[in-house]
């Protein structure tokens, strides 16, 4: 499997979801915000704590099985169950 860097995340995701629960959504700048506090960090601050990482059209296009694994990413990507 592939892994996923910190530059792809930036390029592809849309949003990343780390190991304790909490969304983040790509600025497009290098930085994150987190979904409900607003929050501001950097790529480099977030990346070893992603699980997920979804891309435009609802796709998950990384994933972290176990917190000791690297991301990786999912070919071919899946799809989000439910955008609601």
């Amino acid at each position: 499997m592939k892994p996923c860097s910190p530059r792809l995340i930036l390029q592809r995701a849309i949003t990343v979801r780390l190991i304790d629960g909490s969304i983040w959504a790509n600025l497009g700048n290098g930085k994150f915000v987190h979904q409900t506090n607003l929050t501001v960090k950097e790529i480099e601050v977030l990346y070893p704590k992603i699980k997920t990482v979804v891309e435009s059209g609802g796709k998950i296009m990384a994933k972290k099985k176990h917190l000791a694994q690297s991301l990786v990413m999912l070919e071919p990507p899946m799809k989000v169950k439910d955008w609601a």
